[in-house]
């Protein structure tokens, strides 16, 4: 999903596009990272890279995303990683047309786990 400090402009905006976050600085995982290659594809179908933002700032960790996010820029993250944010209302997620990303997940557990119940439950 898209985030943003719930102070920004576009936070008030009932519905965007990728182009309309381009004057904003994109906080991205580093080269590497699963998250930032899920972005860059899903930007490359409406002919956007990271490069046509106003600014690029890449983090080693999600969490100094999550931090700087409370004063500027826009990123693209789990839902997971910023509940807190989004509870207490310091951030927001944005309305972006064509933000539907879905991603496969694998899940591995030793056989006979304690947890098992739960695990499966997950699935």
């Amino acid at each position: 999903m898209a985030v943003t400090r719930a102070s920004s402009p576009l936070a008030q905006r009932s519905s965007l596009t990728l182009t309309d976050l381009l004057d904003e600085p994109l906080l991205l995982r580093e080269n590497g990272s699963g998250t930032r290659k899920v972005f860059e594809d899903w930007a490359s179908a409406f002919n956007v890279k990271k490069d046509d933002f106003a600014q690029v700032i890449e983090f080693g960790s999600s969490g100094g995303i999550v931090n700087l996010l409370q004063s500027l820029g826009v990123s693209f993250m789990y839902r997971s990683l910023v509940n807190p944010q989004l509870a207490d209302q310091s951030l927001v997620t944005l309305p972006i047309k064509g933000l539907d990303i879905s991603r496969p997940i694998a899940m591995v557990y030793a056989k006979n786990s304690f947890f098992e119940n739960e695990y499966r439950q997950l699935l």
